[in-house]
C-alpha cells in the first residue's frame, strides 16, 4: 500500500443538451493518493468544500477500467460495458439518473498521471448532457 500527498488538477466540462452553452471548471488543489494492488483512490476537497473521492480499478472478468466519483450526496459509477444508476436529490425530489460511460482512460506521462472519463447523464432515457472529467496529478 502506498499513501501520499499529491498536487492535482481537476478539469470538468459539461455540454448540456438542448442548450447552446457549455460549462467548464478547473480546480488546482492538493489531495491524497492511496494506491493498492486492487484499486487506486484520490481524495480532495472541491472549491465548495465538498469532499470528493475518485476511485479506479480494473474489472477482472471484463478487463476494462471502472471508475467512481463519490460525494456525500451521491456516487457516480463509470462502467463502459453497462449503464449505471444513481439517485440525486433536487428541490423537486429524488431523481434517478442513468450514466452511460463512453470511456475511462488512465495514462502516465512525463508530467504525471491522468485519469479521463467521458460520459453522458440521462433522466427518463433523455440525455441531460455530455460530460468530461479529467484528473491529472503529480507527486
Amino acid at each position: 500500500m502506498q499513501r501520499k500527498n499529491i498536487y492535482l488538477e481537476v478539469d470538468q466540462k459539461i455540454r448540456y443538451h438542448k442548450q447552446a452553452h457549455k460549462d467548464e471548471w478547473l480546480l488546482e488543489t492538493k489531495g491524497e493518493l492511496v494506491d493498492l494492488k486492487t484499486f487506486s483512490k484520490i481524495s480532495y476537497v472541491d472549491r465548495e468544500d465538498i469532499p470528493i473521492e475518485v476511485k479506479w480499478y480494473t474489472q477482472r472478468d471484463a478487463g476494462h477500467l471502472i471508475a467512481e466519483i463519490k460525494q456525500p450526496q451521491y456516487t457516480l459509477t463509470f462502467n463502459p460495458s453497462k449503464q449505471t444508476y444513481t439517485f440525486y436529490m433536487t428541490p423537486q425530489g429524488l431523481w434517478e439518473l442513468a450514466v452511460e460511460t463512453e470511456k475511462v482512460q488512465f495514462s502516465e506521462t512525463e508530467t504525471g498521471v491522468k485519469l479521463m472519463i467521458q460520459y453522458q447523464v440521462l433522466i427518463n432515457e433523455e440525455p441531460l448532457g455530455d460530460y468530461e472529467f479529467q484528473l491529472h496529478y503529480r507527486n
